[in-house]
């Protein structure tokens, strides 16, 4: 911020630039009889303000109680995430689902944000992905999918290779499927995605 010494009331923000000076100073004290014996010195010269200030507005705009300079208003960082319904993680065939390292039952009542291992690259379908649901409203969820190997992800009749992103529509009682594939192995498991009950 930066500090106003100006004597008058201050109608603004402490943050803005102090008010502008008086161009219409008090004449210059007199010199003393003796001061104009050695050099003749300049006149002592009124601090006409800091070197850094803006120059004072024209006078149309003297008499502006708002402050321009003030700084504008707090972005809304923590805007509140979209009030949506619970989703549940489900694979067929069944493979190990984990969060943090621990195994957890299926269905899964999966949490934004978090991170879901799907399969451990074991089995009858060797898979092995990193899945994590983001709701973007109360009708769908952005599906993040990532893996150490390239796998095929297939939702409807769109496919990408991962990592891949896909928009799902969770608003409907209906379970949305996404398939996750190894074109190396064969290996296909469906990760199946619906509110909870």
């Amino acid at each position: 911020g930066i500090l106003g010494c100006a004597i008058a009331h201050d109608h603004g923000v402490a943050e803005a630039a102090p008010p502008p000076v008086d161009p219409k100073l008090p004449p210059a004290p007199p010199l003393p009889p003796d001061a104009g014996v050695a050099l003749d010195p300049p006149p002592f010269r009124h601090d006409q303000g800091v070197a850094e200030a803006a120059p004072p507005p024209l006078d149309r705009f003297r008499h502006d109680q708002g402050v321009a300079e003030a700084a504008p208003p707090p972005l809304d960082r923590f805007r509140r995430a979209p009030v949506t319904r619970p989703l549940t993680v489900e694979t067929i065939p069944p493979v190990p689902l984990s969060l943090g390292g621990h195994q957890v039952a299926q269905p899964f009542v999966v949490r934004p944000w978090a991170w879901l291992a799907v399969g451990d690259g074991k089995g009858p379908q060797p898979i092995a992905a990193r899945i994590r649901l983001l709701p973007t409203n109360a009708a769908s969820a952005t599906l993040t999918v990532e893996s150490d190997r390239p796998l095929t992800v297939r939702h409807g009749d769109a496919s990408w290779t991962t990592p891949a992103q896909v928009v799902l529509r969770t608003g409907s009682p209906a379970a949305q499927v996404v398939a996750l594939e190894d074109p190396a192995t064969g290996a296909r498991v469906e990760v199946r995605i619906a509110p909870a009950p």
